[in-house]
């Protein structure tokens, strides 16, 4: 086996490092490993900008790479947290073991207050990471009056007698209420007209019917009449 002195400088196997990041690496396989671990997947990264299997990230490719060269801007609050405590009596309460009657836990436990400033000197000495905000309570909603509906409406919409709604809901309610009777209205008033237009079609197909009949027996009078004795003698004496 050949020695490789970029290999002795990565933290993680070349060869998974390779599985991952080479020529031949396993995309989905890549994706896993960063959704389920990403410190694994950002050490594997580095590892692999090591051994050359992808390009070196260059500092002017982060997107705050301008900023490190931007003076820092420090608040009063910060300025009055440095001149209480020293960068190096903060360093060493947070990251020391001192002992006596400067001791972080004693601090902590009977000042809580101290120790919160001292925390707060910390993060703008760059010793501690600082917090991210917490989120803010969304105040709790008002509770909105609410009032009986009347006993005819519960009971059209078989509700519980004295069912208590807001005025948004009531509003709702009446609205519904009244387009229900509106179509009701509107497919009474339908089947009213079909029914006295039912009733026109059948009076004039009985008128129609009595006319027929009536024109029938004028036309049999009339033929019978023709026949008659009477009107063949008619026919025959001379005016």
């Amino acid at each position: 086996m050949s020695y490789d002195p970029a290999a002795q400088k990565t933290t993680n196997d070349a060869a998974l490092v390779a599985r991952i990041f080479g020529s031949k690496g396993d995309a989905r396989e890549a994706q896993k490993v960063a959704t389920l671990n990403p410190q694994l997947y950002a050490s594997l990264k580095k590892d692999a900008a090591i051994l050359g299997l992808i390009a070196e990230p260059q500092p002017w490719q982060d997107k705050d790479y301008r900023r490190r060269f931007e003076p820092r801007q420090f608040t009063a609050r910060e300025f009055e947290l440095r001149a209480k405590y020293s960068e190096q009596y903060v360093k060493v309460l947070l990251t020391g073991t001192a002992e006596g009657p400067e001791n972080a836990a004693k601090i902590a436990k009977e000042d809580p207050t101290r120790w919160a400033e001292i925390r707060e000197a910390g993060v703008s000495y760059g010793i501690l990471e600082k917090a991210p905000p917490k989120p803010e309570k969304a105040p709790a909603p008002t509770p909105e009056h609410k009032f009986e509906l009347a006993p005819d409406i519960c009971s059209k919409l078989s509700l519980p007698k004295g069912h208590l709604v807001t005025m948004a809901e009531f509003e709702q309610i009446t609205q519904l209420l009244h387009d229900a009777q509106q179509r009701e209205f509107i497919a009474k008033a339908d089947t009213e007209a079909q029914k006295q237009a039912d009733a026109a079609a059948e009076q004039a197909k009985k008128t129609a019917e009595l006319e027929a009949i009536a024109a029938a027996v004028r036309e049999h009078d009339r033929r019978t009449l023709e026949r008659s004795p009477l009107a063949a003698l008619a026919g025959a004496i001379p005016l």
